[in-house]
């Protein structure tokens, strides 16, 4: 797939506009930013899936009963399940397992769903495709949900599965080489994650090669203008919603605090980082603002921004969405392989 690099412009005393490289202070380095170009067929396709499926990804008007009806559409959104796919429980968490036989690393994988929907075998057929193309052992987390659970509780959850994979993954699954993995309310909970490591379990964090954050809710102090001023005609979330799931998740607890906001967090000494979101998506801020942030806190971050795509658009089974899903499993065989993120040197 063809991409352009995006660089800061600047204008010269001669009002001509100059492009140049990222330039900033000790400790930052560049962010590999890319606007992903796409063929003009797959956009159109891309088009006509959001004017077939209008209905079924508009937001769902808040109601009594909103959440029972949010959780049977998601019930019904299940894809293909892996014949090979296992549970098993660590300390009371449920984990689905999609076991490679000789693992580079293991996927530590948290499933999306505003927090208070979704389930941890819901998505087979991704992590089939990251355990075969990045060689590596994926495992979802079943992780308490809201509103019955609110935080920390998933959070708290994640952390014990992060634990045990650095203490026991090796001898139980193959590797102790740990990868992150979450979409929208799942990447709010793994950058969560992260900022609770860095605190509480730096041997922890030793272990976490890279985190992949696909379209992340990272902001639920809800003050971004992307938040506020969507105009996607499919928005699968409006800011309604967003603000009823956020309430669910983080009751009383400060809007502004790091495991609920990581993007108000301190990014000192975080893995390389992969941010994925479309440009329609109403929370492209979010991914836009940490991507830089994690970047001037001196960690490899690249961030790739796909045109027209809404919320979840790598889950509507269109040549787009698979290709994001193939940019981000080829983007972990790196850290799989153990060859790390070298700036500047994508692996698409």
């Amino acid at each position: 797939m063809e991409r352009r690099r995006l660089r800061p412009a600047t204008t010269t005393e001669e009002g001509e506009t100059v492009m140049a490289e990222l330039h900033f202070a000790s400790g930052a380095v560049a962010l590999e930013q890319y606007l992903v170009t796409v063929d003009e067929a797959d956009l159109a396709e891309q088009r006509a899936c959001y004017a077939d499926a209008g209905e079924a990804l508009a937001s769902t008007p808040l109601h009594e009963g909103y959440l029972e009806t949010v959780r049977q559409a998601w019930e019904e959104q299940v894809e293909p399940r892996d014949p090979d796919a296992h549970h098993r429980h660590v300390a009371g968490v449920d984990l689905r397992v999609l076991a490679h036989e000789r693992p580079g690393a293991i996927v530590l994988h948290a499933h999306g769903g505003g927090w208070t929907t979704g389930h941890n075998d819901m998505y087979d057929e991704w992590l089939g495709l990251l355990r075969d193309r990045a060689v590596v052992t994926a495992v979802s987390v079943g992780y308490r949900r809201a509103p019955e659970h609110p935080y920390p509780a998933a959070v708290a959850d994640l952390e014990t599965v992060a634990v045990w994979l650095a203490r026991h993954g090796k001898r139980e699954l193959g590797s102790d080489r740990i990868i992150l993995v979450g979409e929208s309310a799942g990447a709010n909970l793994i950058a969560a994650l992260l900022v609770r490591l860095r605190t509480s379990r730096p041997e922890v964090l030793e272990r976490v090669a890279g985190a992949v954050l696909t379209y992340g809710a990272f902001d639920l102090a809800n003050v971004l203008p992307s938040h506020r001023n969507s105009t996607s005609a499919t928005p699968v979330i409006s800011a309604a919603e967003l603000a009823w799931h956020i309430r669910a998740y983080a009751g009383d607890t400060d809007l502004f605090h790091p495991e609920i906001s990581p993007l108000w967090a301190d990014l000192d000494g975080m893995p390389a980082a992969l941010f994925t979101v479309g440009e329609a998506d109403m929370l492209v801020d979010d991914s836009v603002l940490l991507a830089n942030r994690w970047a001037l806190a001196g960690s490899p971050a690249r961030l790739d921004i796909y045109p027209e795509a809404t919320h979840v658009f790598d889950e509507l089974g269109t040549r787009l969405g698979r290709q994001a899903r193939e940019r981000i499993a080829d983007w972990m065989a790196t850290l799989s392989q153990g060859a790390g993120v070298a700036l500047g040197a994508s692996p698409i």
